[in-house]
């Protein structure tokens, strides 16, 4: 089960490339109805019933709200501005919201022997959703990607991929 909520334009094309590589069931979350409680609760539940009712029809899953590429990235100052709050805010709305709905996917389809995040702030989130202590990495699979197993929570010792993102310094 992909979680992808990174919003780089490299893994906006990494995710064309797998849906053209893989048959994956793609579902994109609309994140312009995430600021208000009863929109963002609507799309929350079309996402898990749209899912959970195609459980049996694929092997991967790959739930996201990143832009592939030619689609707007989201003006998170800009939102912030509108809604009254910070950058910070307005990205954890978005965080929170796709990994709650990775959770209830998850904890309603009992199918899924991995899940694969992309974003920091996303594995983090997803971590304290599941109430996971945190993950026993077991190897870096690729620079910044990591695999192991969930440390306790509602889901102990499934197995986890997930994709962090290199900090610019100076000196890069």
């Amino acid at each position: 089960f992909m979680v992808i909520g990174s919003v780089t334009y490299l893994t906006g094309q990494q995710v064309e490339y797998i849906l053209q590589e893989k048959d994956i069931f793609f579902w994109q979350m609309n994140v312009q109805n995430f600021f208000a409680e009863n929109t963002r609760q609507a799309e929350l539940e079309k996402a898990v019933k749209t899912i959970c009712a195609a459980i049996d029809e694929k092997d991967l899953f790959m739930l996201t709200t990143t832009p592939k590429p030619g689609e707007k990235m989201l003006n998170l100052p800009e939102i912030g501005a509108r809604l009254g709050c910070s950058v910070e805010e307005v990205s954890k709305i978005l965080s929170d919201t796709l990994t709650e709905t990775a959770r209830r996917v998850l904890l309603e389809t009992n199918k899924f022997d991995g899940i694969y995040s992309s974003g920091g702030d996303i594995a983090v989130s997803l971590l304290q959703r599941l109430g996971a202590l945190g993950v026993d990495v077991r190897d870096e699979v690729m620079p910044l990607a990591v695999y192991g197993h969930l440390i306790e929570g509602e889901l102990p010792n499934i197995k986890v991929v997930t994709k962090g993102k290199k900090e610019k310094t100076r000196d890069t």
